[in-house]
């Protein structure tokens, strides 16, 4: 009788524990049709043609705007090249203040920072820098040139 109750126990149990996990569908991925494929590429090739344009048009725009701001506040100045402090910007040492020399950090504008290489730029060499003030008040450099 004892192994009677103890099987009727277990299968109770058992069942109950069957009866609590939960089996969910198999769902298989499929792709998705020919025709949503297609109108996808079409809508993607529209917008970015329509993009395209927009941006090349509004890209010229903030480009003349800019460069008149940027003739209108450049300044200039001559210093010392001391050298350069990281990737994206050099310390001066400036002759042409009425106060002793003095030492500035400059940033890199975009042009300049892609073309740094160019300028061959050693430690001790006299430059002529021209630069625009941000709204940080950091001296952003546009162009460099040696002076003899």
């Amino acid at each position: 009788m004892k192994k009677w109750m103890i099987f009727g126990i277990l299968i109770i149990v058992v069942g109950l524990f069957s009866g609590c996990f939960k089996s969910e569908p198999v769902v298989v991925d499929e792709g998705p049709a020919v025709s949503d494929v297609i109108e996808n590429e079409m809508t993607e090739e529209t917008s970015e043609e329509v993009t395209e344009d927009i941006s090349d048009d509004a890209t010229k725009e903030e480009d003349v705007i800019l460069e008149d701001e940027m003739e209108e506040d450049l300044e200039t100045a001559t210093g010392i090249y001391v050298g350069q402090i990281d990737s994206n910007s050099i310390e001066v040492e400036l002759t042409d203040t009425s106060a002793e020399n003095t030492f500035k950090a400059f940033r890199f504008s975009e042009t300049v920072k892609a073309n740094f290489g160019d300028y061959n730029l050693t430690e001790g060499d006299r430059i002529l820098i021209s630069f625009t003030l941000d709204e940080n008040n950091a001296s952003i450099i546009h162009d460099i040139e040696k002076v003899e």
